[in-house]
């Protein structure tokens, strides 16, 4: 009766060792593919960014939009003229006060 206990523990371990042989084996698997899933989501983040940004690109273009730094430099552009504007105005009513009114 020893000997059959004995076998029978023995096949235990035997099942057991199988089974976290096959257990770590499809853990392995599982980490595998989990690694290659990551890598083929972030390809394709990349790649719908990408897209997404041609996309805009192509729509700005079609509704003559500007890009924000060429909006910028005009404005900065429009400033210094206005300010130019304002001195030559302030000049021209100097001068007219100076200027005697010529009779007819």
């Amino acid at each position: 009766m020893a000997k059959a206990f004995d076998s029978d523990k023995a096949q235990d371990n035997g099942r057991k060792e199988q089974f976290q042989e096959k257990s770590m084996s499809f853990l392995d698997d599982l980490a595998r593919m989990a690694g290659g899933v990551v890598n083929v989501a972030s390809t394709l983040r990349g790649q719908i960014q990408e897209d997404v940004k041609v996309r805009v690109e192509e729509v700005a273009a079609r509704m003559d939009l500007v890009p924000r730094q060429d909006l910028d430099d005009a404005n900065t552009r429009i400033t210094a003229l206005v300010e130019k504007v304002d001195a030559l105005e302030k000049r021209v009513n100097t001068l007219d006060k100076k200027t005697p009114a010529k009779k007819k």
